[in-house]
């Protein structure tokens, strides 16, 4: 690819005319670079730059027509560590408004699911637990990590049942978050779940030890008013409760599936 098809690349990418010459021109510098630490081809180093460019740059909708905020594009991205629940990554990017080049470190993993779950008599079900963060023994909505391929209502239901024993009707999803988009990559989803049962003891993992207690609807925001809840993401599920109360907030419904 010469300079010409490369700045026809970021041209099709997105990137605004007055940035392209020097993408283009740190992108055949940075392949250079890459072609000499590894020993490969300046052209297959320059595509491995390209594809991190396009990954940069793509899903620019969110700041709308004739908005200057741009994404920044990604120049090279290098995993740090893993965690087992999480992991971290450090990118190498650059701001379009001065060209500027930083480097950020991100926090990536799998997405939470968070369970509002009534009883027909309104009662939401909540779970007590220590939170080894604060040092502070919290209650909780139930949630968790979602497993790989699972959907929110399928993850919810799976975490309401083992958290708790409870299940009831078809999960609704309710709606999503980011819990922080300036270094976490993933999403915390809520679900809904009405008229649960007590239908079998609760089967938590060897790290959570948990108690199971009913609170009345009404009770749950003054919870979160008097700081028996602190976690930001239970009190953002109290928010798409009020919200779907109010008839604000309109859910998908999807047929149930097995747990099994």
């Amino acid at each position: 690819m010469n300079r010409d098809a490369l700045l026809d690349f970021l041209s099709r990418l997105g990137v605004p005319e007055s940035n392209r010459a020097h993408m283009a021109e740190h992108a055949l510098k940075r392949a250079r670079q890459i072609s000499s630490e590894r020993g490969i081809p300046e052209a297959e180093a320059l595509e491995g730059v390209c594809r991190l460019l396009r990954e940069g740059w793509a899903g620019r909708a969110g700041g709308g027509a004739g908005s200057d905020i741009q994404p920044w594009p990604i120049l090279e991205s290098c995993a740090l560590h893993d965690y087992a629940i999480f992991r971290t990554r450090t990118d190498r990017v650059r701001s379009p408004r001065t060209g500027r080049e930083h480097d950020v470190y991100l926090i990536t993993g799998p997405d939470w699911v968070n369970v509002l779950a009534f009883t027909p008599a309104c009662e939401i079900v909540l779970v007590q637990q220590y939170r080894h963060g604060t040092r502070q023994v919290t209650w909780e909505i139930p949630g968790g990590i979602m497993d790989a391929g699972e959907t929110p209502e399928r993850a919810g239901a799976r975490e309401l049942l083992e958290e708790t024993g409870y299940e009831g009707d078809p999960a609704i999803a309710l709606a999503k978050i980011q819990p922080n988009p300036s270094f976490q990559t993933n999403t915390c989803h809520t679900v809904l779940i009405q008229n649960v049962r007590l239908v079998r003891a609760p089967s938590p993992d060897a790290m959570e030890d948990l108690a199971v207690k009913l609170f009345p609807e009404a009770e749950f925001a003054e919870m979160i008013a008097d700081g028996r809840i602190g976690n930001a993401l239970v009190a953002v599920a109290d928010l798409w409760r009020r919200l779907w109360r109010e008839g604000r907030l309109h859910p998908r419904a999807t047929p149930p599936s097995s747990l099994s």
